[in-house]
């Protein structure tokens, strides 16, 4: 599913002129950072292609897999995939071109960018993650006394907070760092691996920034090239031995899911996806080093609309394929064009870039990473909804419906969350001597995490001992048939109702606890004993079809 966050508007202006022709045309812009208006509207289209493809699942598939998916479906998915490879090629461009001169100026350069970053990125996240964060704990019952499950949301807290949930297959329980928040109520912080992998990229690109401000010549084709070389080499080696790193995480990890290693090394690795930043910023340092020479028109056409149609024919005729095996690695392998279209639109008066320069396309570009964070709530939690409850309008009029509705939120949160925070941020930083303060936050909510996680890890593992008679629950799970990750996702609130009893009745009420699985019928399983010496048994209901329904079990055969 897809980065927004990390991309500032085409520059750090806020109005958006272009950056076209022969020669730079800088209207109303910094000196230091024009602003190039085509790549804003290129920003809301890897925006938008990632809305899409999450959308036509979350709406029009209701997150239930075919048998057999059409090539039409397959093409509308492939837009998280599409959209994810323009990001992080615009990322590569866009900081590059901005920042090749002030980063490898020194420490206070760096210190610059840093504040930069952060205050791009930071408040809408933290606003985001807290508001996420909080349902989590909700849900699970931190508010009322007494936790349902016991899912511990603390855990990973220290990586999503400091961005490094993907700069290792962190193996949590049966899941992983990167998508241990990927729940049924915390969906829009589960795809934030895409703001972990653009901060590995900033890492990094505060150590070859100066090498890449004086590639020139021949040295910045070799360096091109072996960006490519190695974007293929990884993903092409990666995806035929699949098996083997399947193989070796099920040894070194056995309670995780060995296929999510595979999946991690070949979709949200910051160490695959730095080709695509590298192409990126390979192809700003083609339009800095290129500024003010002339060029025909024919080469300008030629790599506007041959990258565009070369990238958008293997699109079309990878993901059109049902079960086409090549897919997991299409974009990545399309990066280089992805990153000549880039130029192009940065370089050339073309009617694409004339096209990506409207000043709504560029509105929409400045709200994209209010775009990429908000769209899971309004096309998941309203528009999966409205599917579910009025199943007699059109999944499509819905599924459009929400996607406009999520483009004039994300706007509005852009203007009154996103630009005040992002000003205030970098007037105040240095004042509030925040370069101090943020590590001794951090390390205090990390030594608060450790404890909380031990303390769960405790009570995970322990059941209590009941006499012979007596219920006590060792597993409770609420719609694992639609979502493994919902197993015992309930454990804690049936040891709450029945443990110690004879007998267990009450009625299960999912207006009440949110339903954890809408539009699939849901199971609802308790494995329970009654005494030591009692043997496993089982209260079963195999589809839970009403949103209230009596659970009763006791201990009695």
């Amino acid at each position: 599913m897809s980065t927004i966050a990390a991309l500032d508007s085409a520059a750090t202006a806020l109005d958006a002129p272009a950056l076209q022709s022969a020669g730079p045309i800088v209207r109303g812009t910094s000196p230091v950072h024009p602003h190039i208006a085509a790549l804003d509207g290129l920003r809301f289209f890897a925006a938008f292609s990632v809305m899409v493809g999450h959308g036509y699942w979350y709406i029009v598939l209701l997150q239930q897999s075919q048998t057999a998916l059409t090539p039409f479906d397959n093409l509308m998915l492939s837009g998280a995939s599409v959209g994810m490879t323009l990001f992080f090629a615009l990322s590569g461009f866009v900081i590059h071109f901005n920042y090749h001169k002030t980063v490898p100026a020194g420490v206070s350069g760096k210190l610059d960018f840093f504040i930069a970053r952060f205050a791009r990125l930071y408040p809408l996240f933290l606003l985001v993650f807290g508001y996420d964060f909080f349902t989590l704990l909700w849900t699970q019952g931190y508010f009322s006394g007494y936790v349902f499950s016991l899912y511990d949301a603390f855990r990973p807290l220290p990586l999503y907070l400091t961005f490094t949930q993907t700069w290792w297959w962190w193996p949590i329980g049966a899941t992983t760092a990167y998508d241990y928040y990927s729940t049924w109520t915390t969906g829009a912080t589960g795809a934030m691996w895409s703001l972990s992998t653009e901060a590995f990229f900033y890492f990094a690109y505060l150590f070859c920034a100066a090498a890449l401000a004086r590639l020139a010549g021949r040295w910045l084709v070799i360096v091109g090239v072996a960006a490519v070389v190695y974007g293929l080499v990884y993903y092409i080696f990666g995806w035929f031995h699949s098996n083997t790193w399947s193989g070796w995480a099920a040894v070194h990890y056995p309670e995780a899911q060995p296929n999510e290693f595979t999946h991690w090394i070949l979709f949200q690795s910051p160490y695959g996806r730095m080709s695509e930043f590298l192409l990126g910023a390979v192809a700003a340092q083609v339009l800095l080093v290129r500024t003010g020479k002339s060029e025909s028109g024919t080469t300008a056409k030629l790599l506007t609309y041959g990258s565009l149609v070369i990238f958008l024919g293997a699109v079309a005729a990878v993901f059109g394929r049902a079960d086409n095996p090549f897919v997991t690695i299409c974009t990545q392998c399309c990066a280089a064009f992805v990153a000549i279209l880039i130029f192009a639109a940065a370089r050339y008066r073309s009617w694409l870039s004339t096209f990506l320069s409207t000043p709504l396309l560029v509105k929409l570009g400045n709200a994209s990473y209010s775009l990429y964070l908000l769209h899971y709530f309004i096309l998941h939690d309203y528009g999966q909804l409205l599917v579910v409850r009025y199943p007699g309008i059109s999944r499509w009029t819905i599924y459009i419906g929400m996607m406009i509705v999520a483009l004039i939120v994300s706007y509005i949160s852009y203007m009154v969350i996103e630009r005040p925070a992002i000003r205030w941020v970098r007037a105040n930083f240095r004042s509030l001597r925040m370069i101090v303060w943020l590590p001794v936050l951090l390390t205090l909510i990390t030594l608060f995490s450790v404890l909380i996680s031990i303390h769960m890890r405790a009570l995970a593992r322990s059941e209590t001992m009941q006499p012979p008679g007596r219920i006590a629950v060792s597993s409770a799970s609420f719609g694992e048939n639609c979502d493994a990750k919902l197993h015992d996702n309930i454990l804690g609130l049936m040891r709450r109702a029945c443990n110690g009893q004879a007998s267990c009745d009450f009625v299960y009420d999912v207006m009440k606890i949110r339903d954890p699985a809408g539009g699939c019928v849901k199971r609802f399983q308790v494995l329970y004993s009654c005494g030591s010496n009692d043997s496993p048994r089982e209260f079963l209901m195999p589809e839970f079809t009403r949103p209230q329904m009596r659970i009763a079990f006791a201990c009695t055969r």
